[in-house]
């Protein structure tokens, strides 16, 4: 007979704990690339908002789906399925999103799969965790919010050689010097290209 995995629950913990960093990731990896979209696929504000509109009326309306799930089909069978739906979302997005009417598209597919998280994580602590751990065991998964919004910005910064502020985007040049850019000064520019600063603008080299 295998031996029980001693203090069980917070092996659980840490995996809510995961589950919940990398749903922010997938996140809010999207949102801080925003400048760099609006300037290649040339966006509006308006147009960027459907994406924001058709993930959260998704989201809304997902987690009453995600909630009745988990009840049907258990915790680890239906938080594990919202995972991997959003991730499919994800690579969906990635590779055949070519516009704003795709990208709000994938942004729906995500919101739905993103909305069973919560549901899914608090119900696991509540069946595996003592009523006087609950506040420790929910204050741990929800910290992986914070730590997924952190590490999806360090992962635009280091894929795309910037930081994002604001609505202004920070560009770390050759000789180390960082200027600061409007989006509406990228000049069509795509993540990845080679540039100059050209009178105040940055162009392709």
């Amino acid at each position: 007979m295998p031996r029980p995995i001693k203090r069980l629950r917070w092996w659980i913990g840490g995996l809510l704990f995961l589950s919940t960093v990398i749903n922010y990731i997938d996140r809010q990896t999207l949102s801080m690339l925003a400048p760099f979209l609006k300037v290649e696929y040339a966006w509006s504000n308006t147009d960027y908002m459907w994406l924001i509109i058709a993930f959260r009326l998704a989201y809304s309306v997902g987690q009453s789906i995600a909630g009745r799930a988990l009840d049907r089909l258990g915790t680890r069978v239906g938080l594990s399925l919202a995972v991997v739906w959003y991730s499919l979302a994800a690579w969906l997005t990635a590779g055949f999103a070519g516009g704003r009417n795709s990208f709000a598209g994938f942004r729906f597919l995500s919101g739905l799969g993103e909305a069973g998280n919560w549901p899914g994580a608090t119900k696991a602590v509540s069946e595996w965790f003592p009523k006087k751990e609950t506040g420790w065991a929910v204050a741990l998964f929800d910290s992986g919010s914070s730590i997924g919004g952190a590490v999806a910005g360090h992962q635009v910064e280091k894929a795309t050689n910037t930081k994002v502020v604001g609505y202004r985007v920070q560009v770390q040049l050759d000789n180390g010097e960082t200027r600061t850019f409007e989006p509406t000064q990228l000049d069509g520019l795509k993540v990845g290209d080679r540039v100059r600063i050209e009178q105040g603008q940055l162009r392709r080299v």
